[in-house]
């Protein structure tokens, strides 16, 4: 076992952990698992900010100090051009405070639940966990029909100027990395006091490739490139907040949307999709 290892083992099995971030000491007795997937867990560390660890003794190996890189990195990439993160920052883990010769590297990141009472309610897309907690969570006013797209022009606003930072720095329209949010208006709108917007984490890679974090934005797209890229997340933003408008409608969660939905969903995925690759040249 690394020492890496034996040391995580240690510190899962004890009562405290002492994180440095930034100079500043946080110490949680908290040892609440609030998620944990393939190579990474995320513990409570104060009201709104996780900790990330290595998800067992065999990820404490010498992938992880350059998967909290790519992590930080890319996080700081999406802040930079406007696009929405967790905001990782860089720290260290230890068994004491008088503990600075070894401990662990680690992240912290806002967590999702303490972005949900601002308003950011994030969808991780390929866990399937969802933080939207409004009970009269109408997106499109009750006397307006789903296909109206004077609605949806302003609940996709954002996504849609959003899409195009995202193809330029080639960020995925699919996988673990790829996720959404539904925040609360900032805008004063009768039309829906709700708007979607891309979200990215979970960057890193698993088997040590590297990640590039300080990749440069790359040449705008053609029609065609546009319109396979924006497809599948255009879809993914009108399938979510069709469900959630259906359940609020509904009174009740739904397991899969009617007929009359997925014909709507089609529709409007045709319809936004066209809008937006339609921008850039044959």
């Amino acid at each position: 076992m690394s020492t890496l290892g034996n040391y995580l083992k240690d510190l899962i099995n004890l009562g405290t952990f002492y994180v440095k971030v930034d100079g500043v000491t946080i110490v949680t007795t908290s040892k609440k698992r609030v998620g944990c997937g393939g190579s990474k867990c995320a513990y409570n560390l104060t009201d709104n900010l996780v900790l990330v660890l290595p998800s067992s003794i065999r990820e404490a190996n010498s992938y992880w100090p350059g998967m909290i890189d790519e992590e930080v990195g890319m996080s700081d990439l999406l802040t930079r051009n406007g696009l929405l993160s967790p905001k990782h920052k860089k720290g260290q883990v230890y068994k004491s405070m008088e503990d600075n010769d070894l401990g662990i590297p680690c992240f912290i990141s806002r967590s999702f639940s303490s972005l949900a009472l601002e308003g950011i309610y994030v969808y991780d897309l390929n866990g399937q966990d969802r933080y939207f907690d409004d009970k009269n969570g109408i997106f499109v006013t009750s006397n307006q029909d789903l296909r109206d797209t004077v609605a949806w022009d302003f609940i996709l606003k954002i996504l849609l100027m959003e899409i195009p930072i995202m193809y330029a720095y080639e960020l995925p329209d699919s996988g673990d990395s790829f996720n959404l949010a539904i925040i609360r208006s900032d805008e004063t709108s009768l039309i829906s006091p709700y708007q979607i917007r891309y979200f990215g984490f979970d960057f890193s890679s698993k088997q040590g490739a590297d990640v590039n974090y300080n990749r440069q934005p790359r040449e705008s797209p053609s029609q065609i490139q546009m319109y396979i890229y924006c497809f599948d997340i255009i879809r993914s933003a009108i399938k979510i907040i069709l469900y959630e408008e259906y359940d609020a409608r509904a009174g009740k969660k739904l397991i899969s949307l009617s007929e009359e939905g997925e014909k709507i969903l089609e529709d409007l995925t045709v319809h936004y999709v066209d809008k937006l690759s339609k921008q850039y040249p044959e």
